[in-house]
């Protein structure tokens, strides 16, 4: 990944900071989204892969989302059953994350979140990324991973920086009952989808709506703070940052 960065940056293919993308808080901000995967040897059967390709690509990006409409809606497909490869960046599992994303969005929302295999009452993430609910306690909470949720880095970061602006972060499972009584602030965090506030979650016909529609304080904070240091605007106390090619 590094070659390939210096590389574009040797012809002319490489970002430059705008400040001015800090007036809105990095929301319009644009980067370079570098995807590396793997890509098997071709054949018939059912086998493992032996000797795989690795693939890095760069492509020019800005907001995931887009503007306008945060809501979001469960939905009864199922993305990850226990035992299987949930918690694997695979093409698998993004058949049903893309079917389900479209069906929320040919009915108005922005969003479409998945819940449990099991008993379809807990939350686990979105179409594309992670979820996070700040509870009216101020208690920041995320699904635990188990093996059906992707370790999202940037699920990892988020949880590192609120632990040191002071915050309870929690990592377990949280019902959409709770959700529904308890939390006053929703996002959702991935790579591409950075931190993106959800102003409602419509579950079974009813709404629970955050923030009065509004990016929460929280959320806010965590999202100038994360893309900050990603946009080099703070000082990276972490070492995430990958410093001069």
């Amino acid at each position: 990944m590094r070659t390939v960065v210096g590389k574009n940056q040797a012809i002319g293919f490489a970002p430059t900071y705008d400040p001015s993308s800090a007036a809105d808080d990095f929301v319009s901000g644009h980067s370079v989204y570098i995807r590396p995967f793997s890509w098997g040897e071709p054949g018939i059967g059912v086998g493992i892969c032996r000797n795989p390709w690795v693939v890095v690509v760069t492509t020019p990006v800005g907001a995931y989302f887009k503007p306008g409409n945060s809501r979001a809606v469960t939905t009864r497909r199922v993305r990850a059953n226990p035992g299987g490869t949930g918690w694997i960046k695979a093409d698998s599992n993004y058949v049903t994350s893309a079917l389900a994303k479209k069906e929320a969005e040919m009915a108005g929302y922005m969003e479409a979140v998945f819940l449990d295999a099991r008993e379809h009452a807990y939350f686990e993430e979105g179409s594309s990324c992670n979820i996070f609910f700040v509870m009216k306690d101020g208690t920041l909470v995320t699904p635990s991973l188990e093996d059906t949720i992707l370790p999202g880095i940037n699920r990892k970061s988020i949880i590192i920086l609120a632990r040191e602006k002071g915050m309870k972060a929690e990592e377990r499972r949280v019902s959409v009952k709770e959700v529904f009584s308890k939390a006053r602030e929703c996002f959702v965090a991935g790579t591409a989808a950075g931190i993106t506030p959800i102003e409602s979650i419509t579950h079974e016909g009813k709404e629970a709506v955050f923030c009065n529609r509004a990016i929460g304080e929280t959320t806010r904070a965590l999202l100038k703070t994360l893309k900050g240091i990603q946009y080099g605007a703070l000082p990276d106390t972490h070492g995430w940052m990958m410093g001069t090619l």
